[in-house]
């Protein structure tokens, strides 16, 4: 006998299982995710609407930052004197306190 006629034949005479018994049938109408899916989808539909808020804010921050024909030298450079000029200041505040 072939191994396939062995695996076959035991597949064969193996009993299959049955279901439990119970007096409930199980449809798409009983079967239902209840409160508690509810409450997680509406956490998740909550937590997307928020998020989606957040990034039309920062969005908006950005666009009214931005100023046309600006290029990154430019913005590099004006970040670099403010830069100077707020050390400058902290230097000249040491100073006053010193003296």
């Amino acid at each position: 006998m072939s191994p396939l006629a062995v695996i076959t034949r035991i597949g064969a005479s193996a009993p299959e299982p049955s279901p439990s018994p119970s007096n409930v049938e199980l449809t798409i109408y009983t079967v239902t995710p209840g409160i508690s899916g509810f409450i997680v989808f509406f956490i998740l539909a909550v937590v997307g609407i928020l998020l989606l808020w957040s990034m039309v804010r920062h969005l908006r921050v950005v666009d009214r930052n931005a100023e046309p024909g600006d290029t990154i030298a430019e913005r590099r450079q004006r970040r670099n004197e403010a830069r100077r000029r707020m050390a400058a200041r902290k230097q000249e505040e040491k100073e006053a306190r010193k003296g």
